[in-house]
């Protein structure tokens, strides 16, 4: 509505379905539509006099300055030259709702004071007022998410809208917890598949209600709501450069943190033992340090680009790399620059991270291109073992997450957009009141994984070993390390100096109620540190997002993954003498858990020049899943077990790797039962007792007869490749799985009584000759029920290949016979 008074002060009043009004500091601008049937008083400079003229569409529509006047706002300009001066005051200006979202009764001021509950609001499709701001809001939004790959416009039957608020943070003062500042989340009834390569959250995709989150909006600072209000999270512009200053002091407060203070081990940095390849990017050339120095390394797509060493069949430029031939000429001043590149060509987001390293005030940069001499074998297999040292000991690394080529340039070194802040003029319709709202900016995760560079295998390690990251987003700029994130356009307070202990969500959005604590906060995930947390769980989880990665060559899957494993490996004294071909990609101290690995129904046999072994999640391609991990075939009940704490009983006492000189214990309690006089021990001592115990009396395995078997029998040499132990089997008589295969998931039965489930592998049906039994646990839900993890065998002439993974709950029946357990060495390929 908009009410009109002249100077003489006579009052029309007019109705128009307005949708907003952009108020600017020195300009008033009013939207074309509101140009049609909008009557004005004027008068002439003799004398004011009572006139109204109306506006059409087509009428010249001439700046407007506003200045305040009384309660409303005196607006004057000029329609023509020389026809006088219009003047008038405008009174109660605010945009309308459309029919179908004033219906609803937003109540936004409720809901972004307080968190409320979800509302429906009708078919997405009632929401297309071109003349409706909170309609222009919603066409924002699916904007947005059409540019993702989200398609609403073909769903049958349309989706239906819902709306909540919740807030993306918690903040307790004096042991009381509350949660401020909440956001409308607006959902849909329909599925999305543009974040497919996210990594499992079973409390995500397991929800009862099917709601697909399409926006989530928050208001922005000229909101009166945010007036009186602390604000936690502050919203700012994002312009067209970085804002070098502020890269510059996260990278300080960071230096503050707590494993920027771990000192690396003597002998396992990339400066220790050899020189190291660096691009001074003061002189511009390659220059080789024996002494620590901080330097910024690039983690970026590289793709099918033709270099001078793969031509390859593309016509243009080739990539300039290292070569044998080349090396001393790169090491010349100025040979990397604008000027001296006669060698080849250097990709722009090279020489955008070049440029970035200076900004920052960092003289030294590392690039695989150039730092790693490509046709010496010496050289990059060497580099490649050392991935781990090359990542975490970089001062920082450039996550060039926006680019699908070497050649997409560093938005912000290269031009971007910027990102304003965009708000929309909405009313709340209870009270009146004009509210500032703006959809709010993606994560980190949303931003990252909607590009190439998060699909491409070796950039996982790369992310995972660096102990700060610096994402450069198609919009935005993030940092990330192992303690914070920080963002370009948003202020976090972190309640450092303040009484508060203040948690803000950093990961995307979710909309069931059940959820505190943040589930998927970052795409980042720090497995640097060997002495921190770097567990079976730890691994699982690597495995899983490393296995949803494309790697141009195949062969390259334990490549790609070594300096991952290497982590691992220094976590256990006693296994460092095997490399990642040995182990197949699996620790060895975690051989247990992590044998008991099953591919997706998408997953396809990795077919490359190197034979991987089946007992390898490496022999597969695509998303790979564990029995002891976040999955969609197994119960909670089981795969939970390790998370609440219960005991894991394994079954097997050692492992043996191909070409390995010694055996590994599969767990500390079997090395004390070797040393059982070893009172030193005792703690362990009573961790082999309860195992022996479970073993023994509630699934019937002989634990002595195991035992004895594995310390004292004399055992075949292996392979590299080879996987060998002493196992309590299961021969094909014992034991019952479906013969008509339509699914890779079939009904298996132990003993005639014990039942539960088996998985293939693959499609192709292979027989399963023997279950050999890897783990045994208690469920931890309901009355305890005991359960027992087999991987599946095919042997034929002494030697198995693997064929599938299996549990089975053991009979609540007391008088039901236990398993008939055989024991044996088994050779696995």
């Amino acid at each position: 509505m908009f009410t009109i008074v002249g100077l003489k002060g006579a009052q029309d009043t007019f109705m128009s379905d307005a949708r907003s009004c952009k108020y600017h500091a020195q300009f008033l601008q009013l939207p074309v539509h509101l140009r049609t049937n909008i009557a004005v008083s004027w008068g002439a400079s003799q004398g004011f006099q009572q006139h109204s003229a109306a506006l059409s569409r087509t009428s010249p529509w001439p700046k407007l300055t506003p200045f305040a006047s009384g309660d409303g706002l005196r607006l004057s300009w000029s329609n023509k030259p020389g026809r006088g001066r219009l003047n008038a005051v405008l009174l109660n200006l605010r945009p309308c709702l459309c029919r179908s979202a004033a219906s609803v009764q937003l109540e936004l001021r409720r809901m972004l004071a307080n968190e409320v509950k979800e509302r429906s609001m009708g078919s997405i499709t009632h929401y297309r007022s071109p003349t409706c701001p909170f309609c222009d809001l919603i066409a924002s939004a699916k904007k947005l998410a059409s540019a993702d790959g989200w398609d609403l416009t073909t769903t049958k039957p349309s989706p239906r809208l819902f709306i909540q608020s919740r807030s993306p943070m918690s903040v307790k003062i004096n042991e009381y917890t509350e949660y401020p500042s909440p956001r409308l989340l607006l959902a849909v009834d329909h599925k999305t598949d543009h974040q497919q390569n996210r990594r499992p959250l079973r409390e995500i995709d397991r929800v009862k209600r099917n709601r697909y989150i399409l926006a989530e909006i928050e208001q922005v600072p000229s909101s009166p709501l945010n007036d009186s209000k602390r604000e936690f999270i502050r919203r700012r512009s994002i312009p067209p450069q970085l804002n070098i200053p502020l890269i510059q002091d996260w990278l300080l407060r960071c230096r503050t943190h707590k494993h920027s203070a771990r000192t690396p081990k003597i002998g396992t940095g990339p400066f220790d033992g050899h020189p190291f390849r660096l691009i001074d990017v003061t002189r511009e050339c390659v220059t080789l340090q024996m002494e620590r120095c901080d330097y910024v390394a690039l983690s970026y797509v590289w793709g099918n680009s033709p270099t001078i060493l793969d031509p390859g069949h593309e016509n243009g430029s080739q990539i300039l790399v290292a070569t044998q031939h080349n090396l001393s000429l790169l090491c010349r001043p100025h040979a990397l620059s604008e000027s001296g590149r006669k060698l080849g060509k250097i990709p722009r987001t090279v020489s955008d991270a070049m440029e970035l390293a200076r900004k920052i005030g960092i003289r030294y940069f590392w690039v695989d291109t150039l730092c790693i001499v490509q046709d010496d074998e010496q050289d990059k297999s060497r580099l490649i073992s050392h991935m781990d040292d090359i990542y975490d000991n970089a001062t920082i690394t450039i996550m060039a997450s926006a680019g699908d080529s070497p050649d997409a340039g560093l938005p912000g070194i290269s031009p971007r957009a910027g990102f304003p802040i965009e708000s929309y003029s909405i009313p709340d319709e209870t009270n009146g009141q004009v509210l500032a709202l703006s959809l709010s900016l993606p994560s980190l995760c949303h931003e990252v994984r909607k590009g190439m560079w998060n699909t491409r295998g070796w950039t996982f390690q790369e992310q995972s070993l660096s102990q700060r990251c610096l994402y450069l987003t198609m919009n935005e700029t993030f940092f990330q390390c192992p303690e914070a994130q920080w963002r370009e356009g948003y202020d976090y307070e972190d309640g450092s100096a303040s009484e508060a202990r203040i948690q803000i969500r950093t990961g995307p959005p979710w909309w069931s109620n059940r959820l505190r604590k943040d589930p998927d906060p970052t795409p980042y995930h720090y497995l640097g540190d060997p002495h921190n947390g770097l567990d079976a769980e730890s691994y699982q989880q690597a495995v899983q997002e490393y296995s949803r990665r494309h790697l141009r060559h195949p062969e390259d899957i334990l490549n790609a993954f070594e300096g991952i494993f290497n982590r691992f490996q220094q976590m256990q004294e006693g296994s460092g003498d095997l490399n990642i071909r040995q182990a197949q990609g699996i620790p060895p101290h975690l051989t247990a858990q992590a044998l008991l690995w099953f591919p997706s129904d998408t997953c396809q046999q990795r077919d490359s020049a190197e034979r991987f072994s089946t007992w390898s999640w490496a022999s597969w391609i695509g998303p790979i899943e564990f029995i002891f991990a976040e999955s969609l075939w197994l119960s909670r009940s089981i795969s939970h077990a390790p998370r609440k704490n219960y005991p894991l009983h394994t079954a097997v006492v050692q492992w043996h790797f191909g070409g390995a000189s010694s055996s590994v214990w599969s767990h500390r309690l079997w090395q004390a039962a070797e040393n059982v006089r070893n009172h030193k021990e005792k703690h362990k001592l009573n961790e082999y007792r309860t195992t022996r115990k479970f073993l023994n009396d509630v699934v019937g395995i002989q634990v002595k007869r195991l035992l004895d078997k594995s310390l004292n029998s004399v055992l075949a040499s292996l392979g590299c490749g080879q996987l060998g132990f002493i196992g309590a089997y299961l021969g094909s008589s014992d034991f019952d799985i479906a013969d008509a295969v339509t699914e890779r998931t079939q009904p298996l039965v132990v003993s005639g009584v014990h039942a539960g489930q088996f998985k293939y592998d693959g499609n192709t049906v292979v027989p399963v000759t023997e279950l050999v039994i890897i783990l045994c646990t208690n469920t931890i839900m309901g009355s305890p029920r005991t359960v027992m993890v087999f991987l599946g065998m095919a042997t034929q002439d002494g030697v198995s290949v693997r064929v599938g993974v299996g549990y089975t709950y053991l009979s609540k029946d007391t008088g039901a016979p236990k398993p008939r357990w055989d024991y044996r060495f088994f050779v696995v390929n």
